[in-house]
């Protein structure tokens, strides 16, 4: 029944300008704090069949060749368990990888039968969960990135106003959220959130890291 009334409309590198904003500017600070020994969490909130969360894992492999060796990973949640499934393991028709270079479908896929495998390696970095983000989050640690997008447009004002507030208290100070085109984050009294780019923000002000 979840799966019959959830929307899953998803591919590879939508919204590319997210992905720039990603590999230039917010990607190579936090490549650097990995490599001193610091944890870095990234999530993919809404991931639908995973094709966003193994974007984020592609332009992170990019950066970082030595990403296995480091202390990041990304977690891709999502309320249907058809796509958890299908992320999980991480195979996809030819079509779905229009929107991947040729480079990086020759360096991160590999052809079975009809369809395309995702890279071991790269799979092992994102841990796919069932999530309803309107229930009780069991995440203890925060995220220097959040990619929800084209998810909360579907919901209430006040739920999407809620969910604005809870994404801001699951950032680290100076982390990430990118939300859909369509998406704005609502200007809340108390709301650390600043415009960083096209719908891009940043969490400001905070002292503390958890």
């Amino acid at each position: 029944m979840v799966s019959a009334l959830t929307t899953n409309v998803t591919h590879f590198f939508r919204e590319n300008h997210h992905f720039e904003t990603l590999r230039q500017v917010v990607l190579p600070p936090l490549l650097e704090e990995a490599r001193r020994g610091g944890r870095v969490r990234l999530w993919s909130a809404g991931s639908s069949n995973g094709q966003e969360a193994y974007s984020i894992a592609m332009t992170i492999a990019e950066l970082a060749p030595d990403f296995a060796t480091l202390n990041l990973r990304i977690l891709a949640t999502d309320i249907d368990p058809l796509m958890i499934e299908q992320g999980a393991k991480g195979s996809y028709p030819a079509a779905a990888l229009e929107a991947v270079p040729e480079n990086l479908r020759k360096k991160y896929f590999r052809k079975e039968g009809e369809d395309y495998q995702v890279a071991s390696n790269l799979r092992g970095l994102v841990q796919f969960r069932e999530l309803n983000l309107h229930d009780r989050w069991p995440m203890r640690g925060k995220f220097d990135v959040i990619f929800c997008r084209n998810v909360v447009i579907y919901f209430a004002p006040a739920a999407q106003a809620l969910l604005w507030e809870r994404f801001e208290e699951q950032l680290t100070p100076g982390g990430y959220l990118f939300v859909g085109h369509s998406e704005r984050v609502t200007d809340g009294k108390h709301s650390n959130l600043r415009t960083a780019g096209v719908t891009t923000y940043q969490l400001t002000n905070r002292t503390s890291r958890i």
